[in-house]
């Protein structure tokens, strides 16, 4: 049985892939010729295309690479410009000293600190200046524009100069601002890297600045010396015998060619033979498209003679107004095309032989590994669980083979264990329930309970107190002006003061029994068993100092800062009594609380 079946799927794999690979030789060997013909020197355009592509990724990674330069440069002079009104807040906070002190009163100090700006000087005539929030110029080392008015002034783009940076110095407390200006004794107008910083004690901005004319100095200086490596790179750069690669600007001025005589070159006046036109703009027409510039150019061999078909492929590099070109002759292609075509044909007679070959020796390597895994699993069919597949293969049969082991394995142990993984699971089933109730009952945002969690502790607390006779005490807290917090400060903020509440309220203030929960929105609740009014007027009020010792800034509040307001009640319930009426007590007092002035306790 077993030879039947080794010999049936060896001649069925052998007979099958020998005949599929004959087929699809036979195709291959009747359309190569026709097909290399035509395709071939599409490959070959294609080739000059990706060269294109290489070359124009190197540009572009020059680009990249200068902008990356420009950049570092910029932030080292940032950190300078930083280091800088480091020393001058030094200063700052000596004359602050002094004002503390009363050395000095804060106008003296603001005159002290302008004089010594006005004489600060450092690298080529660079200064710190000081404005005012009204923008203007209160220190700096030009007698004209000392006290000048720069709440209107631009500069040559049209932009404004002084007021975003004291804007930004107020809102953010420091940052750059880029703007073009002159260096003192100078006319010309250089972009300008300023650091601002926000001096609230002085009530007055200060920064310093640093030109950056000598950082595109630099850049340039680099770009240099990147063309020269580009231009090395690509005069070693061939696309089939004598194509090359050639780069010139939006001026039709050569930057690279392999020629050395013609770089630097302007070729604007070069006409197409053809047409006579110039062949530049016929150049920059084709950028970035697929099909290229056919014309008709003379070869290094036959100079003057415009007969040989050429083929151009152009792509324009905005960023450097180049234009990255590669050129080769069309029959340079097609030669190309013809060798392949005769060393494919060869290597298609060699290939059909070898795959024949090997399909032989595949198909009976094949078997008898899958008629070992055969055997195995009929056994297993049979009932036989202690039954493997001996193959020890590095390959994907191997792997089978292995894992089949593996199922036959697990499967036993499943059988013998399969009760107590049941009692496993039910047990892991459990504890997620658990968490899954502890999830459904606490607020999202704050960690504390939920108003769900609320009803179900006050209606067994309310039974309780009632069946026991003892007073039930419940307060309700809102965030003064919370409204207006969330408008002012943001959302985000808004949930920040929240949680801090939520924790002061739980976790710093209230006793062990007691539960705080979130009500809605900026209302939190307290239920306080075995709790008279007065005990839980006096909880309240150590609840409502807590949150006001927070010091949470409130701009929008008449307290500058964050507070509560509380309602307070307590019962003992009769039978005729309900929850509600605790409820609505707590929430009558909350109201009187606002009424009164917010930030209080009221007891109902």
């Amino acid at each position: 049985m077993h030879t039947r079946f080794q010999s049936s799927l060896f001649a069925r794999i052998f007979a099958t892939t020998a005949a599929v690979i004959s087929v699809l030789f036979a195709i291959m060997y009747l359309l190569a010729v026709p097909f290399i013909q035509n395709t071939v020197a599409e490959i070959e355009k294609n080739a000059g295309r990706t060269i294109l592509k290489n070359v124009y990724d190197m540009v572009e990674q020059t680009h990249q690479d200068l902008e990356n330069f420009r950049q570092s440069i910029i932030m080292e002079r940032k950190a300078q410009l930083y280091h800088i009104i480091e020393v001058v807040e030094a200063r700052v906070r000596i004359l602050e000293e002094q004002v503390l002190t009363g050395k000095l009163s804060k106008e003296q100090a603001i005159s002290t600190l302008l004089e010594e700006l006005r004489h600060i000087k450092y690298g080529r005539d660079d200064y710190v200046w000081a404005a005012n929030y009204s923008s203007v110029l209160i220190s700096h080392p030009d007698p004209q524009l000392n006290n000048a008015d720069f709440s209107k002034m631009q500069d040559l783009h049209g932009n404004l100069i002084v007021p975003p940076m004291v804007a930004g110095a107020r809102q953010n407390g420091e940052g750059f601002h880029s703007y073009w200006w002159r260096r003192l004794g100078e006319e010309q107008a250089i972009e300008k890297l300023t650091y601002y910083k926000h001096v609230p004690a002085l009530d007055l901005v200060i920064g310093t600045g640093v030109y950056l004319d000598d950082v595109e100095a630099a850049v340039r200086l680099k770009k240099d010396v990147a063309i020269k490596e580009l231009r090395q790179r690509l005069r070693t750069t061939h696309l089939a015998k004598s194509g090359y690669v050639y780069i010139f600007d939006g001026q039709q001025n050569m930057v690279i060619h392999p020629n050395p005589n013609i770089e630097g070159k302007d070729f604007s006046k070069q006409l197409n033979p053809s047409s006579q036109t110039p062949i530049g703009p016929l150049l920059m027409a084709v950028a970035d498209k697929r099909e290229g510039f056919r014309y008709l150019w003379d070869r290094p061999s036959d100079p003057g003679q415009y007969i040989y078909d050429k083929i151009s492929w152009v792509r324009a590099f905005k960023e450097f107004d180049w234009y990255v070109c590669t050129s080769v002759y069309v029959d340079e292609l097609d030669e190309s095309a013809c060798i392949l075509r005769d060393r494919v044909l060869a290597v298609f007679a060699a290939t059909l032989l070898l795959s024949v070959l090997l399909t032989f020796l595949f198909a009976r390597k094949l078997t008898d590994p899958l008629r070992q895994l055969s055997d195995t699993a009929k056994k297993v069919e049979d009932g036989d669980f202690d039954a493997r597949c001996n193959l020890d293969r590095g390959d994907e049969i191997g792997v089978v083979a292995t894992a089949f082991n593996g199922m036959v394995s697990r499967l036993q142990n499943n059988i013998r264990h399969l009760d107590a993984k049941v009692v496993e699971r039910t047990a892991e089933l459990q504890i997620l329930n658990a968490r899954l109730e502890e999830l459904s009952t606490t607020d999202a945002l704050t960690g504390i309970a939920n108003r769900r969690r609320f009803d179900e502790v006050l209606a067994i607390e309310w039974s309780r107190a009632e069946r026991l006779g003892q007073s039930l005490a419940l307060a309700m807290l809102d965030v003064d002006y919370f409204k207006k917090y969330n408008d002012h400060y943001g959302h985000q903020a808004g949930d920040e003061c929240l949680r801090r509440i939520a924790g002061v309220f739980a976790g710093k203030v209230c006793r062990t029994g007691d539960l705080v929960a979130r009500y809605g929105g900026e209302e939190f609740v307290c239920i306080a068993p075995v709790t008279d009014g007065g005990s839980a007027f006096n909880l309240a009020q150590k609840v409502r100092k807590k949150i006001q010792a927070l010091a949470l800034p409130h701009e929008m509040s008449e307290f500058g800062c964050v507070t509560i307001s509380i309602g307070v009640a307590a019962m003992i319930p009769g039978k005729e009594d309900t929850p509600e009426i605790l409820m609505k007590a707590a929430d009558a007092a909350l109201y009187c609380a606002k009424e009164q002035g917010r930030n209080r306790v009221v007891l109902a």
